[in-house]
This record gives C-alpha cells, structure tokens and sequence, in this order.
C-alpha cells in the first residue's frame, strides 16, 4: 500500500500523520482482502478532520468494492 499526501493536507508534520493512520488503518485490516492487490490511497484535505472510526467505514467499504469486482 502506497499513501500519498500532498502539500495541500499541511506542513510535514499533519502530512506524516495522515500517512501513518492510512497505513496503520491498512495493517489492522489486511486480513480483509482475499486476493494480493497493490493500492494506492490518495489523500484528501477532509482526511486530517475523520475520525478513525470514519476511515474505518471508507476503508471497509472500498474494499468490499473492490472484491466485489473481482
């Protein structure tokens, strides 16, 4: 899994954040995809305002989108 955070999320610091809770968010749910799959999570300014429970219902979602078409 690759996190991109551009200088739109904020200084150096707001963007290590994101990154670590998007991967964070990807290590405890690994379990969840069936298949091996490369992604790439682009980060979004309204990101640094969810709560972990949000991402974790986007997170969740996605994936099952994704199985869904494979």
């Amino acid at each position: 899994m690759a996190v991109v955070a551009s200088k739109k999320i904020g200084n150096a610091a707001k963007r290590s954040k994101v990154r670590r809770r998007a991967r964070e968010l990807f290590r405890r749910n690994k379990d969840l995809l069936a298949f091996s799959a490369d992604m790439i999570l682009i980060a979004k300014k309204d990101i640094q305002n969810a709560t972990w429970q949000e991402l974790r219902e986007q997170y969740l979602s996605t994936v099952k989108a994704i199985q869904i078409k494979n």
